[in-house]
């Protein structure tokens, strides 16, 4: 009776462990990097998609991913120095390369391998995550030429003159009638 009651409690210790860790995990914090372009300028940043507070974040980026704007190469704070905390839901991020310029050196790295480490949920203990990113998969799909101010302001001009030449039908025609 009492080995059958021992292995009884020992059943209900484990299945109460069990429960324990999956209500860590779908509480926990999940953070993720991710790298977004919009209109020519690449973004670096991450974000909580997990249900808690993530603390004490530390990236480490390899090789290491550097700003490329106006030709200087900058270290990025928020991988240099990691972030305090970060809610759920919270992204942060920074733009780092203007893309057309990035994507065509061909001395600018192009596959990065990104490690996040951070704490949070029930248990508080450190959680990992890894992502590789293949920037090459944009190469032929961001166009190397900006559109330029002057550009706009040609269109514009040709829209007015088109503009003009329909007022102008439009009120012939109003005449003839």
């Amino acid at each position: 009776m009492a080995s059958s009651t021992k292995a009884s409690v020992e059943a209900s210790e484990k299945m109460i462990a069990e429960m324990i860790n999956t209500r860590d995990q779908e509480s926990a914090p999940y953070v993720v990097p991710f790298i977004n372009i919009n209109h020519h300028v690449m973004y670096f940043g991450i974000k909580n998609i997990g249900k808690t507070v993530a603390k004490n974040i530390k990236l480490q980026i390899d090789p290491e991913l550097k700003q490329y704007i106006r030709g200087d190469k900058k270290d990025i704070p928020l991988i240099k120095n990691g972030l305090s905390s970060l809610p759920p839901g919270h992204e942060i991020g920074t733009k780092f390369a203007v893309s057309h310029v990035y994507l065509n050196q061909p001395d600018s790295p192009k596959i990065y391998s990104v490690k996040l480490s951070f704490f949070g949920g029930i248990n508080n203990v450190r959680r990992e995550y890894e992502q590789i990113f293949d920037l090459s998969v944009y190469h032929d799909l961001i166009p190397d030429d900006d559109i330029r101010l002057s550009d706009v302001v040609i269109e514009l001009e040709n829209l007015a003159k088109n503009s003009d030449r329909i007022a102008d039908f439009l009120e012939k025609f109003n005449d003839s009638f």
